[in-house]
């Protein structure tokens, strides 16, 4: 929807020899950029062929189809594994035959060849016996170099094929999304959506690594096994003992645990994040209300609820490896003894290999082995959690089309047309023959008894305007959501006739693009329809207004647009889309009274008059054009037919005289006034901020680092943890460690080989032991060590890579000192590497965190707007949209796993040509005198420097990730904070609620230009005071002075206090705001009337009474959906209302409250306001010019500046003045009864004054 990254250059791997893809040379100009200019979007490559999200999508989903048709014939639950296995096997079966020739052929041949060679040493030499050690040295070396290289593609084959799982399943969830219909929407939130694509499917990308090694260990350990036996017969059965019992046994147990614990964890952050977007989308009502605090402690309740888990889960991770460390040595520690016990002896050549042959068991039963079962538990829940979302309710699809007339329900639906979302030829399809509704009957929840709509019968020809009114939850939307489809039919027929729809939604929805992409959502540009569009639905003037006119982008739900500025680009999108039928659900109610007239003449009545137009309204006087009025109550037709008619109906009448109740004051209330004929004004030019903000999009785009992670990333993350004294310590425990292991392995330098054995037993005993004890040490971590856990164990567990890693060379140094300067070069080498890599692979990360937010954003767009997108038949172009995202991503993705297989290729190269030198240096200065023991020790040692690097880059890349995404929350809690500092008003503050602007100015942004400029007002207390003006005259932005949204110049005074000069929570707290969007929030009805927990019930029922709600609320325990949509759109404002009943402030603001409510429920908000907050200042920002007409003030503000300030009648009497213009617009008859209105209001006041 915003817009396209192009990524133009090619893959480079396609074309590369085959020596550039077996070391991956053709990184080398990446590497080279990252070091030196870090990466941004612009230099990813594109996705490799079968990378491709649409094309995998396809793949699985067909997958998918298939299988949910199978489990259908046989009665059982569709297994998302298998649609997965069924998509995917063949080129994870190479993976597996690769893993088992590697395991199972290859890697047991280096400690068998090892062990050849070392005979050399302790045997007789002579010329054949020399040759035989050159050649047992070449394979060696050569298996060395070939496991290595086999290893690394190995696991970026592995990681790719992840990689596609995880972006398959991305896109089957997202096609998902776009079928979901209303019954599933309900079961699920956009947050558990985005937590799906974020947190679920990242486990497809760590299975994949292991899940072969469930096969390949029970063939290892036989194959291995008769090999150690062809040294140490029955003891291996003592090696084996302990394998059985810390893999199958312990780590078993363990990986059920995880997946348990997993399980868990996922439910609270389902619950953690949607909370969070909740706040999110609220956080300016959150602020206005000053109920940051309750909600920060909600916010931080759900997390202790999840990290608590987390916590478990990490000490079951931390207890995991500490036995793997411990067993390592164990296990060879059993197999000696045993055998030593037997009466056995043990050479070097033994000695050794049993290390070799004992590394690689415990590498595929201790540590890959127990990691598969860990991450094939974590998997099968997320994949569960996966399952449950696909199998949600969706809307019937056209194959679906003929079970709907065999259905239980009689229901016979005939959809032609775009309800078939079938693309034909513009000169191929017929003429539209209307619109037939005969009998129907719908309901949103499947109950065969409540219904949302009953025997609607409704005949729309071509060409026809059709209006539809009626009261709050008479089914208006709803008629109008079942044209759609989005409402499916229990019984009666639909008939489209062949005719396209458009449709206008009540809430406009908008996404982060610019304008013109808004209403032209997909359709190529027409620059004369466009002008006509854009004319008709009068948004010429905005473009004028807006420094990049139709250019400018719009924020996350149009949030840089007002909200009818927002109205009349969604209506202008439903316009310009070439159809046969219009469906507008109440446009005309966000705009003010002159702009609805123009919409009314020159668009329903003109730009689409010769289509069908149904039109939902609450303002009655625009159906008087229309050709057929329907009137709804209760879901079905009360009455139909032309306006003269209809106008005899007695609900007509009802909602008539609704109307006219918003319209007029009830004589009866006379309201205490004080008359001020007062007015203070300066002329300037200037549009409303959330007009002229801009929202460029590199200002826009979310800021990324450039370099190495910094280390105040780190100071700042270990000081969050509270745990610079454990780090200390584990570090040391780290060094202690190698020192320990290092020093008794070179103790045996100088020990017979009668006697090495003893030495190598203690050097276990002592590793253990010391290993063990730094552990322990990670586990006795305070809580706050395990808020990222995986961070945690990432940089402890890559410092213990990194010093095995040292203490292997310089222990290798010293017992071949003809190796310092070898030792020195490779040293020197692999920090050089080290640096090169960790600048490019921390670039890479950035922007693969930059590029996953647009996935997710516009999965949450797409959500917000389904309606709107599938009457576009917009399913396909947002689907592609979608794909294109998720390519960038895999861009960046795929490169992270390049430059973590490169960097972890060429460093086993280093430590491969190190143990080549090693090897050679002992055959070719070999005098006789060179002990075996010391040959094998620093081969063996070099061998697990080989394998360490592997496992040290899996460490290292986690570690990079991790700290990447730190270094993007340090930037965002660095962000500026509010000034909040002052002191407290007294607690009877304010006690008159007399208000005073003086010279003020309010900018958005520093070097702006001012929004509010030179404004100069009284408003004395108990004053009902009006402000109007056309969109973007800057009314909502006199709101954000007097709450301190916004920095402001010059002064604001209640009760002659300067606000400025209070504490920010205090002066919002003594402030009652109804904004014109209600906020609600998923949680008790209590809580969210008063989440401080301050008012008994009997309050909070009282003021549930005051506005007439306390009959259609059960109890204060009942849950509230995500945004209130278990309540209607004027119950929730009705419920914002109680929220200011409730706390009896002696100031309210009303932010075009009743913008979007039916006159009844507007007059019941006025009636509310007029009896129980007499005593109050009043400041109504209003569309609707008969909600100010009896107001004691009526300020007219343009352009940012105020224009008239007066008493409506005094401002009637001007024939040129602005307030009177816009009066006139409304029509002879509504001026006369507006005018009725001011002038009763003012005899009212100079009867109170006289009085006085």
């Amino acid at each position: 929807m915003d817009s396209k990254v192009v990524l133009k250059e090619k893959n480079p791997q396609e074309n590369a020899n085959i020596f550039s893809k077996i070391f991956l040379a053709w990184s080398f100009k990446l590497f080279g950029k990252g070091y030196k200019h870090g990466i941004s979007l612009e230099d990813l490559f594109q996705p490799r062929s079968k990378d491709h999200s649409k094309q995998l999508g396809d793949r699985l989903e067909e997958a998918w189809e298939r299988e949910c048709i199978n489990a259908q014939e046989n009665g059982s639950r569709p297994s998302l594994s298998k649609a997965i296995v069924r998509t995917f096997w063949l080129e994870y079966m190479m993976c597996g035959l690769i893993v088992g020739v590697l395991y199972i052929v290859l890697w047991p041949l280096i400690p068998f060849t090892l062990s050849l060679f070392i005979e050399y040493f302790s045997g007789e030499k002579t010329p054949e016996t020399y040759k035989k050690a050159h050649i047992y040295n070449f394979l060696l070396n050569f298996l060395s170099i070939g496991t290595s290289l086999m290893v690394n593609h190995l696991n970026l084959s592995q990681g790719r094929i992840g990689m596609r799982v995880r972006i398959a399943c991305c896109s089957l969830l997202y096609r998902k999304v776009l079928k979901l219909n209303r019954t599933g929407l309900n079961k699920t939130e956009t947050g558990q959506v985005i937590n799906l694509m974020s947190n679920d499917v990242s486990r497809f990308d760590l299975v994949a690594l292991f899940l072969n090694y469930l096969w390949v260990m029970p063939i290892v350990v036989p194959v291995v096994s008769y090999l150690v036996w062809q040294h140490v017969q029955w003891a291996i059965f003592a090696a084996l003992g302990v394998i059985f019992l810390q893999t199958v046994l312990v780590q078993a147990y363990l990986s059920n645990l995880q997946g348990v614990l997993r399980g868990k964890i996922a439910k609270r952050t389902d619950e953690r994040v949607k909370v969070m977007s909740e706040l999110i989308s609220g956080v300016q009502v959150i602020k206005m209300y000053a109920w940051e605090k309750p909600f920060e402690k909600l916010v931080d309740k759900l997390r202790k609820l999840e990290v608590n888990f987390i916590m478990r889960t990490s000490m079951i991770k931390g207890f995991s490896t500490a036995l793997m460390v411990f067993t390592e040595r164990f296990i060879l520690f059993s197999c000696i003894v045993a055998y030593v016990v037997m009466g056995g002896e043990i050479r070097a050549s033994i000695a050794f290999s049993l290390v070799q042959y004992f590394n690689l068991l415990q590498l595929a039963c201790n540590i890959f082995f127990p990691m598969a079962l860990s991450y094939l538990a974590e998997t099968n829940v997320s994949m569960r959690r996966i399952e449950d979302f696909l199998l949600l309710d969706e809307l019937e699809s056209i194959k679906e089309k003929e079970v709907y007339k065999n259905a239980k329900l009689n229901s016979n639906l005939v959809l032609n047309g775009d309800m078939l979302k079938e693309k034909q030829v513009e000169k191929d399809r017929p003429t539209p023959t209307g619109l037939v509704l005969a009998g129907v009957t719908a309901s949103w929840q499947n109950d065969p008894i409540v219904h949302t709509l009953r025997n609607i019968t409704l005949t729309a020809h071509p060409g026809e305007f059709i209006g539809v009114a009626g009261l709050v939850g008479s089914g208006k939307s709803s008629l109008l959501q079942l044209i759609l489809g989005e409402l499916q039919p229990s019984q009666g027929t639909i008939s489209l006739g062949g005719s396209r729809i458009s449709y206008a939604s009540q809430e406009p929805w908008l996404f982060v693009a610019t304008i013109r992409q808004n209403i032209l959502f997909g359709l190529p540009y027409d620059k004369i329809r466009y002008k006509k569009v854009v004319t008709a639905c009068a948004l010429l003037r905005d473009f004028e207004q807006l420094p990049a006119g139709d250019s400018t982008l719009v924020g996350e739900r149009g949030i840089s647009l007002s909200g009818g500025q927002r109205a009349r680009v969604g209506l202008a999108r439903a316009c310009y889309r070439q159809a046969d039928i219009y469906l507008l659900d109440d446009p005309l109610s966000a705009v003010d009274t002159h702009v609805g007239k123009q919409l009314a003449s020159e668009c329903i009545n003109g730009l689409l008059k010769n289509s069908t137009r149904i039109l939902v309204t609450h303002q009655l006087h625009h159906l008087k054009t229309a050709d057929k009025v329907i009137i709804l109550r209760n879901g079905e037709i009360e009455t139909q037919g032309n306006f003269e008619l209809v106008s005899r109906s007695p609900l007509f009448a009802e909602l008539l005289e609704e109307e006219e109740q918003t319209d007029e004051a009830p004589g009866a209330v006379l309201r205490k006034r004080t008359l001020s004929i007062q007015s203070h004004s300066s002329v300037s030019t200037i549009q409303d901020a959330t007009q002229a903000e801009i929202l460029d999009e590199e200002e826009n785009a979310e800021v990324s680092e450039s370099g190495r992670v910094s280390g105040h990333v780190y100071m700042k993350y270990f000081k969050a943890g509270g745990g610079w004294f454990l780090l200390s310590t584990t570090v040391i425990g780290i060094v202690l460690a190698q020192v320990s292991h290092s020093s008794v392995s070179t103790i045996q330098d100088a020990t017979q080989a009668e006697i090495l054995d003893e030495e190598e037993n203690a050097e276990v005993s002592e590793s253990g032991r010391v290993s063990g004890h730094v552990y322990m040490k990670y586990f006795k971590a305070g809580g706050g060590w395990f808020l990222l856990s995986t961070t945690v164990i990432g940089i402890v567990l890559a410092q213990v890579v990194c010093m095995v890693m040292m203490g292997i060379l310089v222990m290798v140094a010293i017992v071949s000192p003809y190796m310092l300067l070898t030792t020195a070069g490779c040293g020197i080498v692999m920090y050089i590497w080290t640096l090169v890599y960790l600048s490019t692979a921390q670039a890479i990360k950035r922007v693969e965190g930059v590029s996953r937010s647009p996935v997710f954003s516009h999965v949450s767009a797409s959500m917000a707007g389904l309606p709107t997108v599938r009457s576009c038949n917009a399913e396909a172009m947002l689907r592609d949209q979608f794909d294109d995202k998720q390519d960038v991503h895999t861009a960046a993705w795929y490169l992270m796993l390049i430059t973590n297989t490169a960097f972890s290729i060429w460093l086993s190269l280093v430590s491969a040509f190190y143990v080549v030198v090693v090897a050679y240096t002992f055959l070719l200065k070999d005098d006789g005198s060179t002990k075996s023991g010391n040959v094998g020790l620093a081969i063996s040692q070099g061998l697990i420097l080989v394998n360490m690097v592997q496992y040290g880059i899996k460490q290292a890349t986690e570690v990079v990730s991790q700290m990447t995404s730190v270094e993007r929350l340090v930037q965002f809690t660095s962000l500026p904070l509010e000034n909040t500092a002052g002191p407290a008003p007294p607690k009877s503050w304010p006690q008159r609620a007399r208000l005073v602007f003086k010279d003020l100015y309010l900018r958005y942004d520093a070097d702006a230009e001012p929004v509010l400029k030179g404004l100069n007002i009284v408003v004395e207390s108990g004053w009902k005071v009006g402000v109007v003006g056309r969109t973007g005259a800057g009314k909502s932005s006199l709101i954000s002075a007097l709450f301190r949204l916004a920095p402001i110049e010059g002064n604001i005074y209640i009760d002659d206090v300067e606000t400025g000069d209070i504490a920010l929570k205090e002066l919002r707290a003594k402030i009652s705001i109804i904004p014109q969007e209600p906020v609600l929030f998923s949680a008790s009805l209590r809580y969210n009337m008063d989440p401080f927990d301050k008012y008994s019930d009997a309050e909070i029922w009282k003021a549930l009474e005051e506005v007439e709600l306390k009959n259609s609320v059960t109890s204060l325990s009942a849950s509230v959906a995500s945004g209130g949509s278990n309540f209607s759109a004027g119950q929730r404002q009705l419920l914002c209302l109680g929220r200011a009943a409730l706390a009896r402030n002696k100031l309210l603001v009303l932010d075009e409250a009743t913008a979007n409510v039916d006159p009844n429920t507007d007059a019941l908000i006025q009636k509310s306001i007029r009896k129980h907050f007499t005593d109050c200042t009043v400041i109504t920002v209003a569309h609707r010019l008969h909600t100010v007409a009896d107001s004691d003030r009526v300020v007219v503000m343009e352009a940012g500046t105020i224009v008239e300030c007066g008493h409506p009648h005094e401002l009637l009497q001007n024939p040129e003045g602005h307030f009177t213009k816009m009066v006139q617009q409304l029509g002879p008859a509504s001026e006369q009864s507006l005018r009725d209105i001011a002038s009763n209001a003012y005899a009212q006041h100079i009867k109170y004054v006289d009085a006085e």
